[in-house]
């Protein structure tokens, strides 16, 4: 059984709920509601437990972003000599990192990622068939028909 939907309803409840005599009756009320739909009731005792001993005011708290990392990624089609290349540039990325002090983008070397390179499928199989296409039909009605002159020479 999936144990995260019970537990993060029970801290929603425990956010949610301000008032701490309803707190205990609401959070059975939910513990409820998941014993009728085959919860262990260990479990659901547990994450009781567990969501009583939380403060309501942690609850509401935003949680702080975590810095992502400033890494640059180096991205290109992986072949014999990406290994290769891959070492000449930590190798030299110091450079880099001592001639540009004020970027910090530059103090840690890239993140190295390939795609895959082409293959026979992919020059053989064309999969956009319908934009060759000159004139799409754009309506359901007929198209019109123009009159055509005769030139008699």
């Amino acid at each position: 059984m999936v144990e995260s939907l019970p537990w993060s309803q029970l801290l929603r409840v425990r956010r949610i709920v301000s008032s701490d005599s309803l707190i205990d009756l609401r959070l059975n009320e939910m513990c409820q509601k998941f014993l009728a739909r085959g919860y262990p009731k260990e479990d659901l005792d547990t994450f009781k437990i567990k969501a009583l001993s939380k403060g309501r005011d942690e609850l509401l708290t935003p949680k702080v972003a975590i810095e992502s990392n400033k890494r640059i990624p180096f991205v290109t089609a992986f072949n014999g000599l990406s290994g290769q290349i891959s070492d000449v540039i930590r190798r030299h990325w110091s450079l880099l990192g001592r001639g540009h002090d004020n970027v910090s983008e530059f103090q840690s070397p890239p993140l190295f990622s390939y795609r895959r390179n082409r293959n026979l499928k992919d020059e053989l199989v064309v999969s956009d068939v319908g934009s060759s296409r000159r004139d799409p039909q754009t309506t359901l009605s007929r198209p019109s028909l123009v009159p055509v002159k005769h030139v008699k020479g």
